[in-house]
């Protein structure tokens, strides 16, 4: 979450709205706190609990269990599995193409973030 967001309706949002709801399924993104936990986040959770309970490393507790389990399945290994799906998001395209595509990313194409700069301008003074 920046100043900026990408539009939604831009042509780089559309060619990766599948490997979004996937990242968002598989919940890749484990390190992002605000974001819904889904149920495989729920099941590396579980997991943690009794993979620390069966260690019994007091020092190790299950909260950093399921933080180190989730960001090595979560977002290293089903993260490194949707790789292939971005990439096909972009199969074909020339290089013009391309660069019109990650134009998504200009200034001019983004909008502003409207919920974070009135907290910015709230406390900005």
């Amino acid at each position: 979450m920046g100043w900026v967001m990408l539009d939604p309706e831009s042509e780089y949002m559309q060619r990766v709205t599948r490997v979004l709801e996937l990242k968002r399924t598989l919940g890749t993104d484990s390190w992002a706190g605000w974001l819904p936990t889904g149920e495989v986040a729920r099941l590396m959770e579980r997991a943690a609990e009794q993979a620390s309970a069966a260690i019994n490393q007091p020092e190790l507790g299950p909260r950093e269990f399921a933080q180190f389990l989730k960001q090595a399945a979560l977002d290293g290994f089903f993260g490194g599995l949707l790789q292939p799906a971005y990439a096909e998001a972009f199969r074909g395209l020339s290089e013009n193409e391309l660069d019109r595509v990650l134009a998504s990313f200009s200034l001019a194409q983004c909008r502003p973030n409207e919920a974070l700069l009135s907290v910015v301008r709230k406390h900005a003074g």
